[in-house]
C-alpha cells in the first residue's frame, strides 16, 4: 500500500515522530517519541500505520501490538509532544527497554522511560492492571 498519510519528524526539544492523515482510517494519529534515526523511527510508526490502514486494526489506549515486531508494543492515547491544537490526542508507540520493562514498569532504561511522563505512566499501569482483571477489552479490533 502506498501510505495516505505523512509522517512529521521533529528533532529538536523532545525527538518526536508523528502522523497526519491516518484519521481518513477512524483512527487517532500516531506518536513515536524514542531518539531513533529518521529512517528507523519512520519505519517503524509506518508499519504501526499500515495496521490500521491496510488491516483495518483500530487501537485504544492500553492495546497491546504482538504481531508487527520481534517484541510487543503498547499504545497509550494522550496529548503530543508538540500538540497543534488544544484537543490534540495521539496514540503513542511504546517500546521496551532491551530489558523488556516498559517504561511504566520499574528500572526501565533512560530513553526507553521517557516515553512517558510521570502521570502518563501512573495511567497506563492502572489501565493494564484493571485490563488483566478483565473490565476491558485488550486488544485492537
Amino acid at each position: 500500500m502506498i501510505p495516505t498519510w505523512i509522517i512529521h519528524f521533529i528533532p529538536c526539544g523532545q525527538v518526536s515522530y508523528h502522523t497526519h492523515g491516518l484519521n481518513a482510517y477512524g483512527s487517532l494519529e500516531l506518536e513515536l517519541n524514542l531518539p531513533l534515526e529518521p529512517n528507523q523511527g519512520s519505519v517503524f510508526i509506518n508499519l504501526i500505520a499500515n495496521e490500521i490502514a491496510e488491516k483495518g486494526k483500530r487501537y485504544r489506549s492500553g492495546d497491546r501490538e504482538d504481531d508487527v515486531f520481534n517484541l510487543p508494543v503498547y499504545l497509550y492515547e494522550t496529548t503530543p509532544i508538540q500538540p497543534s491544537g488544544s484537543n490534540d490526542r495521539v496514540l503513542r508507540i511504546l517500546f521496551c527497554d532491551p530489558a523488556g520493562r516498559y517504561p511504566w514498569e520499574p528500572e526501565c532504561e533512560g530513553m526507553y522511560s521517557r516515553q512517558l511522563n510521570v502521570l502518563e505512566k501512573k495511567e497506563m499501569a492502572t489501565l493494564l492492571h484493571t485490563r488483566k482483571n478483565g473490565d476491558f477489552h485488550s486488544g485492537p479490533n
